[in-house]
């Protein structure tokens, strides 16, 4: 059996992710995502930074579910926060990082809560001050693992130095 099979899953979204998100989890968790946009979401922080984020990213995608599920009256909730910045091969091109509560072991809360610095340089081999590895962890088992990064490709001089 499927950990969320038969599940009613709120989701708080105003962007059109639900379009992404229901699909995926309705066949493949065997739930059913409940889409709301009776909140502004944007009141929350936006990718322009128009308005500012307090928090995190994981702070901000904590309380789209929270207030989803509490919109929608239900036991539990998901939620998705971007976050842009430059793209990490060249620098030149804009790059989202969407955060979706969604592990592969079925547990929810599962996070990259920590960077593991020293990511070797692929022209010179030195450590840079970019994440080597991501660790995560699943909030409700404590269960940890790291997802190394290959090479760092440096956009800016100072990412080359040793650290």
């Amino acid at each position: 059996m499927k950990p969320y099979q038969g599940q009613r899953l709120s989701l708080l979204t105003q962007h059109g992710k639900e379009q992404v998100i229901k699909p995926v989890l309705d066949q493949w968790c065997g739930s059913e995502v409940v889409h709301t946009q009776a909140f502004d979401t944007d009141t929350l922080g936006t990718f322009t930074r128009d308005v500012e984020r307090s928090g995190t990213q994981l702070d901000a995608a904590r309380k789209k579910a929270r207030i989803g599920m509490a919109l929608t009256g239900l036991k539990m909730g998901l939620a998705s926060e971007g976050s842009f910045s430059s793209d990490p091969c060249t620098g030149m091109f804009s790059w989202n990082y969407e955060l979706v509560c969604c592990p592969q072991c079925g547990s929810a809360g599962f996070w990259v809560r920590d960077f593991i610095r020293g990511l070797p340089c692929r022209c010179c081999g030195q450590p840079t001050a970019l994440p080597l590895a991501k660790p995560r962890r699943v909030g409700l088992y404590g269960i940890s693992r790291a997802r190394r990064n290959p090479v760092a490709v440096p956009r800016l001089p100072s990412e080359a130095l040793p650290r």
